[in-house]
């Protein structure tokens, strides 16, 4: 299913952005 595919990539993209802001207050 291609909504259940874009939705998978909305969800690694949003857990990347938090990723980065983690490691930008960790430091």
């Amino acid at each position: 299913d291609q909504t259940g595919f874009h939705y998978t990539r909305y969800v690694v993209a949003v857990l990347g952005m938090i990723a980065a802001a983690l490691l930008s207050m960790s430091e």
